[in-house]
């Protein structure tokens, strides 16, 4: 399931580069109005499989009418637009509460007024399809340097970037109950103009990836990746797509 958001200011706004982080924000703050139980359970544990917590959520970076980059952050003309997007249908019903009935969305002091929110239909995703990332999608391995274990961010053109992918999602599947199995695999094959972006979040520099891509695989993983994201942070704003061809 996945909501577009419609937001709208009376001006262009600045945002900071950090932004992201201030998208989070949002959503939990919505969480917590509507559900507080539900966000207590987002914010500390998920889903749990193999070991892992699962965060069943994620969204979009903002997607404004025009764009103008400044030393200090991103000046955005609206309309601008937000994807949110989870295969839990009750975590979307408590983030759109508070938007429909505040109307407004606040990212660290800027107002931006909710004009628009819309659910989106669920799209075939018999492969091969074309997809476009909303978000940079993430993916990492631990590699051992000098005798310590590090982490290493991983790049579409490197095969461990697939299986890495591949694993996240089959886990995904576990935690949401899916008849799922280690046969099953994806692919995301880049097609022109994939970039890589180095971001700070939290702190911490995280590298993705972002542009369009060839997906190949099993329908039901391209489905749960379409639902909840590819690779890792989802719940920080990483993985997002949306199908653009066949």
């Amino acid at each position: 399931m996945r909501l577009k958001v419609t937001l709208e200011a009376p001006g262009p706004f600045l945002l900071p580069w950090h932004y992201p982080e201030l998208l989070r924000g949002a959503v939990y703050t919505a969480l917590r109005r509507w559900d507080p139980e539900l966000a207590k359970a987002m914010h500390g544990e998920g889903l749990v499989v193999a070991g892992r917590r699962y965060k069943p959520f994620t969204y979009s970076w903002l997607h404004p009418k025009a764009v103008h980059r400044r030393p200090e952050g991103l000046f955005m003309e609206p309309p601008v637009w937000w994807w949110i997007s989870s295969p839990l249908s009750q975590v979307l019903e408590a983030i759109a509460g508070p938007f429909l009935t505040l109307g407004a969305v606040n990212l660290g002091g800027v107002v931006l007024a909710v004009s628009l929110v819309e659910v989106e239909g669920i799209p075939e995703m018999e492969p091969p399809v074309v997809l476009e990332t909303l978000a940079p999608i993430v993916a990492s391995t631990a590699e051992e340097r000098d005798g310590r274990l590090c982490k290493v961010f991983l790049s579409p053109w490197q095969e461990d970037f697939h299986r890495v992918l591949t694993q996240n999602l089959i886990n995904k599947g576990r935690a949401l109950g899916y008849a799922v199995t280690e046969e099953m695999a994806v692919r995301l094959e880049p097609l022109g103009g994939v970039r890589s972006r180095l971001v700070k979040v939290s702190g911490l520099a995280v590298r993705g990836f972002e542009g369009r891509f060839r997906a190949l695989g099993h329908p039901l993983l391209l489905r749960i990746a379409y639902d909840w994201g590819f690779g890792e942070r989802n719940a920080q704003g990483f993985g997002m797509i949306r199908l653009v061809g066949r």
